[in-house]
């Protein structure tokens, strides 16, 4: 079932629609929330460099993750790239 989950990122309201709980879509919006707002404390960097930053950062986390030595389980391959997509929508 989807669920219309309305957010806000930086300030920026966003109309959401999900296949996740609106509790889990808004632990993933303060996730991301707090690292563009960390992104952006480093030094005047404008929203959109921010934001590359924080998906090259996260897109890094995900890889390692994904191909480190202990090699993660398919599900939890699949709920890392499941979350990724879900992010990347998100802020579209």
């Amino acid at each position: 079932m989807s669920h219309s989950v309305r957010v806000r990122i930086q300030g920026r309201e966003y109309h959401l629609r999900s296949q996740q709980e609106s509790d889990q879509v808004q632990k993933v919006v303060d996730f991301i929330d707090g690292q563009l707002a960390e992104i952006s404390q480093v030094g005047s960097v404008d929203s959109q460099d921010a934001l590359a930053l924080t998906l090259l950062n996260l897109a890094g986390q995900y890889l390692q993750l994904r191909d480190g030595p202990c090699q993660a389980d398919p599900i939890q391959d699949k709920r890392l790239e499941h979350l990724l997509l879900r992010v990347e929508e998100g802020l579209k």
